[in-house]
């Protein structure tokens, strides 16, 4: 049966959508299937993260204030993807998008600067690193309550303030021997443009741990 061109331009607008539901669909059951089978890595985040929400949660309630958690979203095998904050590659490590609220965790991620993988350093390591990038949901959160114009403050000191808020963190949240010493090993590892230098970001990360108190940073 011949189709007339109306006909046609209606076919072509149906096998459009479908192909843009698809793209949409499918990084959504990548993610389900992916979830079904979690490593080892991924279950130790999302109890740090669960940790973690539920510290803040408790220092916002005990100054009167709301808590909004922080969402996690696992990058898996050079994987990249387009959301609020623009493109997020593994290559880049962990980050917090202050957009979605969301930490963007890449599984089995390498460090450039030193070739070595970010849980080789350890379980406090990467629990330093998680609660470094949900101090910038902390920040986000202060902002918006107006507790602390955090989007005021220059980017390094931005960084360090969150370093620091790691610390007051690890002061409860880092109980295992050692952990502290393996987690300002990764530190002192990872000063960089932006961050700050490798003291200082020790140095505020010690800080918040010796103070534990978050007015301090």
């Amino acid at each position: 049966v011949r189709q007339t061109p109306r006909r046609l331009r209606r076919a072509l607008v149906i096998i459009t959508l479908l192909m843009c539901l698809m793209l949409v669909l499918l990084p959504m059951y990548a993610g389900v299937a992916s979830a079904q089978e979690r490593t080892g890595e991924e279950r130790l985040v999302e109890g740090m993260v669960a940790n973690i929400n539920a510290y803040w949660e408790e220092q916002f309630r005990l100054l009167g204030h709301p808590y909004s958690p922080a969402q996690l979203m696992f990058l898996y095998d050079n994987q990249l993807i387009f959301g609020p904050c623009g493109f997020v590659i593994t290559e880049l490590g962990p980050g917090y998008c202050w957009y979605d609220e969301t930490l963007y965790y890449p599984i089995d991620w390498v460090d450039p600067a030193t070739g070595l993988r970010l849980k080789e350093y350890g379980d406090s390591a990467i629990e330093m690193v998680v609660a470094h990038e949900m101090a910038h949901h902390v920040q986000a959160q202060m902002g918006k309550l107006g507790i602390q114009g955090a989007e005021t403050a220059p980017g390094t000191w931005m960084e360090l303030e969150a370093d620091c808020l790691a610390g007051v963190y690890a002061n409860r949240g880092i109980t295992e021997p050692g952990g502290i010493e393996d987690a300002l090993t990764a530190l002192g590892e990872a000063g960089g443009p932006g961050h700050g230098s490798s003291e200082q970001r020790v140095a505020a990360f010690e800080l918040g741990y010796s103070t534990a108190d978050p007015a301090q940073c």
